[in-house]
């Protein structure tokens, strides 16, 4: 397996190219992906497939992270908004928690969270 592949600022420059921002918010981001990457170099025993498979998900969750930032600089009022009464579903795997979610999300009055 190429170590180099699993490199933060490779994988940073990647998501820029993808989202066209720069704007990746506070640093903190950056020692989990540091943590991850070395363990994914060290420890995980990754196939080349896993390596793509890998490095193409922390690329796409880089770029959202992009994306949800530029989002936020353009709609600064969603800062002052509030939020009440939230509504949290949770539960064990394959218990119907997801299809409630996206029952939920068909109410136009109730803000849900995107699913795939």
């Amino acid at each position: 397996m190429d170590k180099g592949c699993f490199d933060s600022g490779r994988l940073a420059e990647e998501a820029l190219a993808r989202v066209g921002s720069d704007d990746f918010g506070e640093p903190s981001w950056q020692e989990g992906l540091d943590i991850l990457l070395d363990s994914l170099r060290v420890e995980a025993r990754l196939n080349d497939l896993g390596v793509e498979l890998a490095t193409g998900e922390i690329t796409a969750y880089l770029a959202n992270r992009l994306a949800i930032n530029a989002w936020r600089r353009g709609h600064p009022e969603v800062a002052a908004g509030s939020i009440e009464r939230p509504i949290v579903i949770v539960g064990q795997p394959r218990t119907g928690t997801t299809i409630l979610g996206d029952l939920r999300a068909l109410v136009p009055a109730v803000r849900a969270p995107l699913t795939g």
